[in-house]
């Protein structure tokens, strides 16, 4: 009964382990990818005609109408709601410098955004008039951002770098296969040999950072080269190899 009661607390321990793992990896992965939204939100803010509808909750229904379509007016133009921004948005095309006559379609009612300009068309109605500004040069946010992508690739090359000058300077053998003597028959006293390639690549540097106790960092490396997500500043360079 004490090793049964030792196995179950054992097991519970090891349960318990993985399950705070994995919500430490979630929170560091989401923390990642709400970086990156918002990044990618400041540049559109910077370098597209954004328009914004702040009036009203995320259950509404909002759309867009206006003068930019061809034809004009003819189009509705859904408005998605950004958590980021905390109001509905909608990315356009227009033309640099130019003005355009728009109007919102709030839960089925035309209106008009009371904090821009409102004018009025030769029908009559009255529109929002809005100025697309000109194309502008990249933010500071991307100089800055461009400037710590360089600075990592140089840390990477640097350490691929250093990996093959310790690999070069180890001693040199025959064969690069691994050679291993396997009994398959005891009684007939019969040996194989097996050889296996030396192969080094990701997973190599996996199951190393694994065995570390690195598994947060492993997962969170991966999450950012597949969605080719911005390594954090506290993402090993391994993990991202």
């Amino acid at each position: 009964q004490a090793e049964d009661e030792k196995k179950a607390l054992e097991s519970k321990s090891s349960t318990q382990w993985i399950s705070d793992c994995r919500h430490r990896a979630a929170v560091k992965v989401q923390r990642a990818w709400l970086g990156y939204r918002t990044r990618a939100t400041l540049d559109e803010e910077h370098s597209r005609w954004v328009v914004k509808w702040t009036m009203d909750p995320p259950t509404s229904t909002v759309a867009l109408i206006g003068d930019f379509t061809s034809p004009p007016w003819s189009e509705r133009l859904p408005m998605k709601y950004c958590p980021i921004r905390g109001c509905f948005v909608a990315i356009l095309n227009g033309s640099p410098g130019h003005d355009h006559q728009l109007k919102f379609i709030v839960n089925g009612h035309y209106i008009c955004d009371g904090s821009e300009t409102v004018v009025s068309d030769s029908a009559g109605d009255l529109n929002n008039l809005v100025r697309v500004k000109p194309p502008q040069q990249p933010s500071p946010l991307c100089q800055i951002r461009a400037r710590l992508q360089a600075a990592t690739t140089r840390r990477m090359q640097q350490a691929v770098s250093e990996r093959a000058e310790t690999r070069a300077s180890l001693p040199i053998c025959e064969d690069e296969s691994v050679h291993v003597d396997v009994d398959v028959d005891v009684r007939e006293n019969k040996s194989v040999d097996v050889r296996e390639n030396v192969i080094v690549d990701v997973r190599e540097n996996v199951s190393v950072d694994v065995r570390e106790g690195n598994i947060l960092d492993v997962a969170v490396g991966w999450f950012c080269h597949l969605f080719r997500v911005e390594s954090p500043d506290w993402a090993p360079v391994s993990s991202m190899q």
